[in-house]
């Protein structure tokens, strides 16, 4: 049996799971490798991180919420580097779900349950820095700041997991790999 073959006999939900992260990979990996050729270059040219400390100082954030900044803008260029990399993995990931490998699938699902942690966690964040803020009055406006990043990014990473724990992916993987065998 060849590639083609195979290629015919992959599910829909497949197809679009890969699709999905393959494009959306793609357009982060360029959108991380333009931020850090500026962030490169707004901290060597313009900004220091007494600077960002002093302009914090200007705002009433909370300590908690002063202190994570100070230590995001300190290791910001590793944490590009990162996420480029995560990127990158994803990126290759997805291409190799495509081919119906199933460690791919896998790192999929592990991506997804940590973007859902990161949800929640960036949300919770978000939230304690607007309530022990003195900046906004604590309102329906600000819980929707809080909670969007869950509400708008969660659902659909919920949905993807379902389909790659669910038997029609993993099927096809099995699929795949007893093909193989033969």
């Amino acid at each position: 049996m060849n590639d083609k073959d195979i290629i015919q006999k992959k599910p829909p939900s497949v197809k679009i799971i890969a699709w999905i992260f393959i494009v959306l990979s793609a357009l982060l990996i360029l959108s991380t490798s333009i931020g850090l050729i500026e962030i490169n270059y707004i901290f060597s040219r313009i900004v220091s991180l007494t600077d960002i400390a002093r302009g914090l100082e200007r705002y009433n954030f909370p300590q908690f919420a002063k202190t994570v900044y100070i230590i995001f803008f300190m290791y910001i260029n590793p944490m590009f580097w990162f996420f480029l990399l995560t990127y990158v993995f994803i990126f290759i990931s997805g291409i190799q779900f495509l081919r119906l490998n199933e460690w791919a699938r896998r790192s999929l699902e592990i991506i997804c349950w940590l973007s859902l942690a990161y949800l929640v966690g960036i949300s919770i964040f978000i939230g304690l820095t607007i309530l022990y803020s003195q900046i906004a009055i604590f309102n329906l406006f600000t819980v929707f700041i809080a909670i969007s990043p869950l509400v708008i990014y969660g659902p659909p990473t919920i949905i993807i997991i379902k389909f790659l724990r669910g038997d029609t992916v993993r099927n096809a993987m099995r699929t795949k790999t007893t093909e193989a065998d033969v």
